[in-house]
Order: C-alpha cells, then structure tokens, then sequence
C-alpha cells in the first residue's frame, strides 16, 4: 500500500467506524479547544469520542485528565498495536502501562495515590483495546498517552471513548486556551503566503489541498446546511497540515480562525479561504467566526438607530401640528371679519373671482358671493 495513501484509508475507516467528533463541554466566549476531550464539570452527559492521529514522526497525543475526575472509565482502540500509557504528570511515573506500570498486563489491579484503578486489555501483540476505570476520585493530574511500538513507521487512528460522573473543585475551562483573533489570522496570512510561495506555480489552491490536506481529509456531512458530503480535515489532524510550514506549530489557533461554521472541520473551502488569505493582504472579518449577523454590538447599533428615527419622526409630527392650527384660526378669524363687514355694508358683495383672489389661502371659505349670503344669515 503506498504510504501517502495510507493515513488518508485509516482516516476513512475511522469516520465509518465512529463519527469524528469532539464531544464535550464547549469553550467560553474568548477561547479555542486546545484539546480533544474538553470536560464539563457536571460531568458527561453521554459516552465522549475523540480521534488521534499517532504519527511516528510527531510528539505522541496527549489526553489530560484533571484532578477531582469522579468514576473515570475510559477504552482506548486502534487498528495497530499502540501502547496506552496513563502517567503522573507531578512524578512522571508510568501509572498504566503494558509492561511497565503500577497497573499493567499481569497486575490488572492496583491502588496509586488513593486511587483504585483496574485495566482490561487485549492480546498482546494484537491491536489497541484497552478498557480502565479509576472508581474513586483522581487525587492529581494525569496525563494518557499513545505511544507507538518501537519500530512500527505506520501512521495511525487511534479512538478514546470515556465517561465520568463529574469533577469536583473544577476550573472554568479544561481542555481550552484564549483566543486572540488578531493574532490567529496573522500566523493565517502567514501560513497563506508560505503556500502560495510554494503551490501558486505549480497549482495553486487545489495542489496546496493535495499535497497538504487531501490525505488526512474524510468525507464529513454538514448537518447544518443539509448538504452532500465533502472532504475535510478534522481537528485531531490539522496539525498534520500545518506541518510541513511550522512543525512546532499545533495550528489551533489557525483552526479556529478558518472553521467559520464551528463543526471541528476545515472543508475544502474553509481551507481555500486560507490559502487566498494572502491577496487580501489584511485579516478580514470573513474569515473569522464572529460575522456581522452574530455580533451583538451591530444589533444594538440598529435598534438605536431604529429608536433615533422614530423619535424624529414623532417631533416632527408635534411640531407641525401647532402650526396648522394656528393658521387655521388665522383663517377663521379673517372669515368672522370678512361676515361682519358684509352685514354692516363696509364690503360690496363680490362679484365674478373676487374672493378667490382676496382669499387665495382660504377659498374653500370664501368661494363666491353666495357663500357670504349663506354666512350672513347666521345670527351674530
């Protein structure tokens, strides 16, 4: 099997087996998942997946699980024969091991640090399936670990699954880092001209996706848009992208910036986004998750705003109102008057357009003389 095509098969594999999905409790406003399980204090409320790219030429995947985890079971599998390692992050001991470890293959059960843990594994030499429960509290740190077999060169997927009932003393995030916007899309205006650097003779945007992403891409549905499947880079493997530009670059900040609809992917667009970042030659909020429509401040600019006119309009209106009855009282009067100089003959009775001339502003009043007959035979 050609070993470019390989990742790409066990990738596929992976996304039939289970879905590739981070699960969990969401990141707060301001911070980016910085791990593939992110914990919730109350505990999981279903069986949590996440995927590992185990990459011989990379530092291998690392689960950190906090202090205070109540009731921690967690199977790990994998199509290789991958060693499992759950290791003291204060003394760096092996905890969990194959050979090594407090609890390993032939003393399945074991106390450590007031901890009672207990581990089920498969053959030895057979593929990853390992099943361990912690029963009490975690009482520190722990970290688990996906080595790979000394002398395997093969890449592979490895799958955690895990449940817990809940975490006591709990941080307010665990598995997240901040997020700064600004600087995640410099390092992807960056990471844009680098490629275009190295594709835009031979390819451009398309050849940058196949020498960089299509291998680690699966066919991903977005169930949002309701739209057929296409090719993305999950999370667990961007860092694979990224690479060959920094490898000491993790790339998720950069993840963050180009996943515009938040489902743990780089779609084939999102990542052409990235790739013309560059022409732009600016950060543009396009690409940043926070579009116009989801930003609260602009729909308080527009109720303002809506609220200012509104008001304008009203004092208009009252300010026009007084005026007209003002002139209509001017125009009563002028009336009265003219009746009285009629009755008292002072004013010939007018003939032809006479009043329409005189009264130019108020000749529904005064249309003709018959108009004044009819006003002079009221009483005074």
């Amino acid at each position: 099997v050609d070993a470019r095509v390989l990742p790409g098969a066990l990738l596929c594999l992976a996304a039939n087996l289970l879905p590739v999905v981070l699960v969990g409790a969401s990141c707060p406003e301001g911070q980016r998942r910085d791990s593939s399980i992110a914990w919730d204090c109350h505990g999981s409320k279903q069986a949590e997946v996440a995927h590992f790219l185990v990459d011989p030429n990379r530092p291998s995947p690392l689960v950190r699980i906090p202090a205070g985890v109540q009731n921690l079971r967690f199977t790990s599998q994998a199509g290789a024969p991958l060693a499992l390692k759950l290791i003291d992050t204060v003394s760096h001991a092996v905890v969990v091991g194959d050979i090594v470890g407090v609890v390993k293959r032939y003393s399945p059960i074991a106390t450590y640090k007031g901890m009672l843990i207990s581990c089920e594994s498969g053959e030895i030499d057979g593929p990853l399936n390992k099943t361990c429960t912690i029963s009490t509290r975690t009482t520190i740190p722990l970290v688990l670990r996906f080595d790979r077999i000394e002398g395997d060169v093969r890449n592979s997927v490895a799958t955690l699954q895990l449940t817990y009932d809940s975490i006591s003393n709990c941080p307010e995030s665990l598995g997240c880092a901040p997020y700064d916007p600004a600087q995640a899309c410099q390092q992807t205006v960056a990471w844009s001209h680098w490629m275009q650097s190295k594709y835009a003779v031979s390819g451009g945007e398309r050849q940058a996706w196949l020498a960089l992403a299509d291998r680690f891409s699966v066919m991903q549905r977005n169930m949002r848009l309701n739209a057929p499947p296409t090719k993305s880079v999950p999370w667990f493997s961007w860092s694979e992208v990224v690479a060959p530009w920094e490898p000491s670059n993790d790339g998720f900040g950069l993840f963050h910036y180009l996943d515009a609809d938040h489902d743990m992917h780089i779609s084939q667009a999102e990542f052409g986004n990235g790739y013309n970042l560059a022409h732009e030659g600016h950060c543009s909020a396009a690409a940043n998750p926070e579009t116009w429509w989801s930003n609260w401040l602009f729909w308080v600019c527009v109720a303002f705003i809506l609220w200012l006119v509104c008001t304008v309009v009203i004092l208009c209106c009252l300010c026009k109102r007084p005026s007209q009855n003002s002139r209509y009282r001017e125009l009563s009067k002028t009336a009265q008057q003219g009746v009285s100089h009629y009755r008292a003959g002072v004013v010939a009775k007018p003939t032809g357009v006479q009043p329409r001339d005189l009264h130019r502003d108020c000749r529904s009043l005064v249309p003709h003389s018959a108009t004044l007959d009819r006003l002079a035979a009221f009483p005074a």
